[in-house]
């Protein structure tokens, strides 16, 4: 397993991606970043996890959870996605209608 998140430099998620994971922990943004530097490969994910979907929204990160879903469900093989929310805001509701 890895975690890669903010508050961190990029450097140390960097090691964690250097080797094989099962599971790996990630705010949305540092997944983008690391997928940019060539870290991490959208082709190997099978699960995407998003917990705390509404709370992501509400403080502005649903741009980067779209790009992150994007490609993961594009593939030959898609990815299962499980959304995991306290409540069904407006902008949770919008990416359940955009991408499921």
């Amino acid at each position: 397993s890895g975690v890669v998140n903010g508050g961190v430099p990029l450097s140390k998620g960097a090691k964690a991606l250097g080797y094989p994971v099962d599971i790996l922990v990630a705010t949305p943004q540092r997944v983008l970043q690391h997928h940019k530097e060539g870290h991490l490969f959208f082709g190997d994910i099978k699960y995407v996890v998003l917990d705390e979907a509404d709370t992501m929204f509400d403080q502005g990160f649903g741009a980067e959870v779209r790009q992150v879903l994007k490609p993961v469900r594009q593939k030959e093989e898609p990815c299962k996605v499980v959304l995991v929310t306290a409540t069904l805001t407006k902008e949770v509701r919008k990416l359940l209608d955009s991408e499921f």
